[in-house]
């Protein structure tokens, strides 16, 4: 596997307690745990027969599926008998959209915060950000199924736990999750260079932070769906801010606003 291929999959995960592969093991925890398939894997020569079936599993069950080189199977699951499909699991409850109405609901009135995540991607990222939103009281993290680090073990482990106490969020569109947040009376801000200093701001306690990828920030669609944008005033020459550190001075400055108006 070279280069681009660690990119566009991620980054080996020699832990296997995180994956389930084989025809027959993959097969049958997609049709059993569903809820549990982070993301299914299947080899570019996989059996014609074998890659429809999974395939529709997949499709029917809304899993994101990946077509892969087999050396990417061979390196993920320690070079086992794999027969071609693997699929990366988690051992942590994780939400589908429904449960921002739940948790709006539960708390219609006082301090609320969601914090978004826009395609964050780096699992160290991921888990820090996980750590600072249960830490400083957010009441979830929302993420995409698609194009962003996965709630492994890995993430349990780096969040110190927090990833199992704080409701984990998977969405297929986080356009239309912003939408939802939106019709239950929060403001939504995104982390932005073009938005108003953060520090010059009252956040409101009702809140949903959005934290861009890595490379790219915030895309187009979500930053136009944002009801405002916060930049964070930066006076040194490196000129950036990695989407950890940004999101965890978000968090604290809406917990600073909260504390105020109590």
């Amino acid at each position: 596997m070279n280069k681009k291929d660690k990119n566009k999959y991620g980054k080996e995960d020699k832990k296997l307690e995180d994956v389930c592969f084989g025809k027959n093991a993959t097969v049958s925890f997609i049709e059993e745990h569903p809820e549990r398939c982070l993301s299914v894997y299947i080899a570019e020569n996989a059996n014609k027969s074998t890659y429809n079936k999974i395939l529709a599993l997949c499709k029917s069950r809304g899993i994101p599926f990946h077509k892969v080189p087999r050396e990417y199977l061979d390196k993920q699951t320690s070079y086992s008998n794999h027969q071609g499909v693997m699929v990366k699991i988690t051992s942590l409850d994780i939400f589908e959209i429904g449960k921002l109405y739940e948790i709006a609901n539960e708390h219609d009135k006082g301090p609320l915060l969601f914090v978004v995540l826009d395609h964050v991607e780096d699992v160290q990222n991921f888990s820090s950000i996980i750590r600072t939103a249960e830490v400083l009281g957010a009441s979830g993290v929302v993420f995409p199924k698609r194009r962003s680090a996965l709630p492994t073990g890995t993430v349990l482990k780096v969040s110190s736990g927090a990833a199992a106490r704080l409701p984990l969020i998977r969405v297929n569109s986080i356009f239309n999750a912003l939408e939802v947040i939106k019709s239950k009376n929060l403001w939504v801000i995104g982390l932005d260079m073009d938005g108003e200093s953060l520090c010059n701001m009252e956040l409101p306690e009702r809140l949903a932070i959005v934290v861009g990828g890595e490379d790219r920030g915030l895309t187009r669609t979500v930053k136009n769906s944002c009801d405002e944008l916060a930049k964070i005033p930066m006076s040194g020459k490196t000129g950036s801010l990695n989407a950890a550190v940004a999101a965890s001075i978000g968090i604290y400055e809406w917990r600073r606003s909260v504390d105020k108006l109590q």
